[in-house]
């Protein structure tokens, strides 16, 4: 009995050590539990702030896209821009030329005119003393057509006297 006792005795260690260790198992199992709960909630967790993530990820994408666009847009419009300047300062340059063209020869045309105005000054001045010439010629010729009248009087009248002299002798 004393076997079968001990066999007993051994069979209940066994036994409470069995239950121990189940007990032990089951804990390290809820703990096992609990830590996957914990785990797949952060797992949760880390899906949400990954799909989070990905989702200002491609919204930093799409603004990047849209602010590339509008900067090569913008760059397109510069360059269109400084094209437009471009043109305008070559047009503002061509108009400057020709303006001081125009100046040159504005300030031609007034030399010009200021000879053509002493020229005319002169002509007029000559033309007056031409006049007064004209004036005394024609005075003059007036008084040569008097005295050649006179002459011509007074050579008609000698030639009838010269004839009735004749015809008296």
């Amino acid at each position: 009995m004393n076997r079968i006792s001990q066999d007993k005795e051994r069979h209940a260690d066994e036994a409470s050590r069995l239950l121990g260790l189940n007990q032990q198992l089951k804990e390290e199992l809820a703990d096992a539990r609990q830590q996957a709960d914990t785990q797949r909630q952060e797992a949760t967790q880390y899906k949400l702030e990954a799909g989070n993530l990905k989702s200002q990820l491609e919204q930093s994408k799409a603004d990047q896209e849209r602010q590339q666009t509008t900067l090569e847009q913008q760059q397109a419009e510069t360059m269109k821009l400084k094209t437009i300047e471009a043109a305008l300062s070559s047009r503002v340059d061509d108009r400057n030329i020709k303006i001081k063209q125009l100046e040159t020869e504005l300030s031609t045309l007034r030399k010009d005119k200021q000879e053509d105005t002493q020229q005319i000054a002169t002509a007029n001045a000559e033309r007056d003393a031409a006049k007064a010439r004209i004036r005394e010629l024609s005075t003059e010729c007036g008084e040569l057509r008097q005295e050649n009248k006179s002459v011509l009087l007074l050579n008609a009248s000698l030639k009838k006297k010269d004839q009735d002299q004749d015809q008296n002798q």
